[in-house]
C-alpha cells in the first residue's frame, strides 16, 4: 500500500479533500517502534506476520466511493492507529490499531470499526483471528485462550455460535453446535482416555438423549438432565449385565429390568440405585419369585396370588418401558456400538486412582448381582 488509493469512478458526490485541521489526533512517526504488551509481542512473533491478500484489499478499496489516505496518529485516549482514513477521518480499509492497554488489532476497518478479516491479540496473549462485524467476532474465526484452549468455528456477536470445534488444554475435545457461547445442540465430547459423550447439549450440559461410552467399557444410552443420567435409558456393562429402565440424578431409580451377568433377571422398582419395594426374580431356568426389597436386598418372599394388582401394575409399567425403547430410534441407532464394546475386554487399570474407582464399582455391582 502506497498511502493513497482511488476508486475507479471519478463521478462521486463524496468530498475527497482531507482537511488535516480536523485530524482526530496528533500525527506520530516511527509507528513500528511503539511499545506493546510483552505477551502481545510474544504471541505476534509466534503467529508471524498477519497477511491479507491483495485481491481482498482491492475488493475493499474499490468499494469505497471516496479517496482513502494513510496516516499514523495517536488519539486523545492513548490509542494509536496506522492505516487508512476516509476524508471524514473514519478508519477505513486496512489498518493497525494499538489500544492504550497494549492490545493490538490489525485488519480491515469500516466506519471506524473492525469489519472484515482481522487479528486481535489481547494483553494476556490470547487472540482471535477471523471475521469481524462492527468490532465484534462475527463469522468464521479461531480463538486461542491464555490457557491454550482453541476454538475454531463460527461466531455471532462475540460469542461462539454455529458449528465449531473446541480443544481443551488437557487434550479433550468438543465438536458440534454452539449457541450464544455455550454447547447447544448435537455434539461430541471426547476425553483422552478414549471415553466420549455423543448426543444433545443444552447450555453446556448433557441434556436430552445421548450416548456415553466409558473407558472401562460401560455404556449408557438414554436421557440426560443437566449432565446427569435422568429419564429412560439402557446401561450396559462389559461383562453382559444390562439395566433397562429409569434413572434419576445418575442413579437407577424407578421401574426397570435388570439382567445380571449370570442371566438372572430382576423386574421391579429401584430407589437410589438399589432394588426397592415389590419386584420379582426370574432365574436363568425360568423360575420366578416375587419379593419385597429394601436397599438392594430381598427381605421377604411374597405369594403372587396375594399381589395380583401389584403384578398387573408392574407388567403394565414394564411393557411401557419396552415400548418406549422399541419405538425410539435413538436406541436402535446405537445398538452396534454396544455390541462392538461388548466384544472387547475392559480397559486395564492404569493408576492407583483407577484401582480405587474400579474396586468401588465392583463392590457396588456385586450388591446388585443375584
Amino acid at each position: 500500500m502506497n498511502g493513497e488509493t482511488d476508486k475507479q469512478n471519478n463521478e462521486t458526490p463524496y468530498n475527497s479533500v482531507f482537511d488535516e485541521s480536523l485530524i482526530p489526533g496528533k500525527k506520530i512517526e516511527n509507528f513500528d517502534e511503539i511499545i506493546i504488551s510483552p505477551l502481545v509481542k510474544k504471541t505476534e512473533l509466534l503467529l508471524g506476520e498477519f497477511i491479507i491478500e491483495e485481491k481482498e484489499l482491492l475488493k475493499y478499496f474499490e468499494s469505497y466511493p471516496f479517496k482513502l489516505k494513510q496516516f499514523s496518529i495517536e488519539y486523545s485516549n492513548g490509542d494509536k492507529y496506522n492505516g487508512f482514513f476516509s476524508p471524514t477521518w473514519s478508519k477505513e480499509g486496512f489498518g493497525i490499531l494499538i489500544y492504550n492497554n497494549g492490545s493490538k488489532y490489525e485488519g480491515m476497518f469500516k466506519n471506524n470499526l473492525a469489519e472484515g478479516r482481522g487479528r486481535l491479540i489481547l494483553t494476556k496473549g490470547d487472540y482471535y483471528e477471523g471475521e469481524f462485524v462492527k468490532d465484534l467476532s462475527h463469522g468464521y474465526g479461531k480463538y486461542v485462550s491464555p490457557e491454550g484452549e482453541i476454538y475454531l468455528g463460527y461466531w455471532k456477536n462475540n460469542k461462539q455460535d454455529g458449528k465449531g470445534e473446541l480443544i481443551f488444554s488437557d487434550g479433550s475435545r468438543y465438536e458440534g453446535e454452539f449457541k450464544e457461547g455455550k454447547k447447544n445442540g448435537i455434539g461430541k465430547l471426547s476425553w483422552q482416555d478414549t471415553s466420549y459423550y455423543e448426543g444433545n447439549f443444552v447450555d453446556n450440559y448433557f441434556e436430552g438423549f445421548g450416548l456415553y461410552v466409558m473407558r472401562n467399557g460401560k455404556i449408557y444410552r438414554g436421557e440426560w438432565k443437566k449432565g446427569a443420567m435422568e429419564g429412560i435409558g439402557i446401561f450396559n456393562w462389559p461383562d453382559g449385565k444390562v439395566y433397562k429402565g429409569y434413572f434419576k440424578n445418575d442413579k437407577k431409580n424407578g421401574i426397570a429390568i435388570y439382567i445380571g451377568k449370570n442371566g438372572n433377571k430382576y423386574e421391579g422398582n429401584f430407589k437410589n440405585g438399589k432394588q426397592y419395594g415389590i419386584g420379582r426374580i426370574i432365574n436363568n431356568k425360568g423360575f420366578t419369585q416375587l419379593g419385597l426389597y429394601l436397599k438392594g436386598k430381598r427381605i421377604k418372599c411374597l405369594n403372587e396370588n396375594d399381589f395380583k394388582e401389584d403384578i398387573d401394575k408392574l407388567n403394565e409399567e414394564l411393557n411401557e418401558i419396552n415400548k418406549k425403547i422399541e419405538e425410539n430410534t435413538f436406541f436402535k441407532d446405537n445398538e452396534e456400538i454396544v455390541k462392538k464394546f461388548q466384544k472387547q475386554n475392559s480397559i486395564g487399570v492404569n493408576n492407583e486412582n483407577d484401582k480405587k474407582q474400579e474396586n468401588k464399582n465392583k463392590e457396588e455391582e456385586e450388591e446388585d448381582d443375584f
